[in-house]
């Protein structure tokens, strides 16, 4: 419902080399993935008792913030 979520996993998978990060959201349910190479990703969210969220084709470009 677009609460936020503290705790939550969030990785990160360059859909051209299949590379993963992955990070956890802090207490007030933010992220930050730094340094990505520029690509397409696919970013999915989990959390115990939460459904899992994904977001496909994220454009990433070079000295841009792309926020999700």
């Amino acid at each position: 419902s677009g609460g936020l979520v503290p705790g939550a996993t969030v990785t990160v998978t360059n859909k051209g080399t299949g590379a993963t990060r992955e990070v956890t959201t802090d207490d007030a349910g933010r992220y930050s993935v730094a340094s990505l190479l520029p690509g397409r990703y696919d970013v999915k969210i989990t959390a115990q008792g939460f459904r899992t969220t994904t977001r496909t084709d994220v454009e990433v470009t070079a000295n841009t913030v792309s926020r999700i």
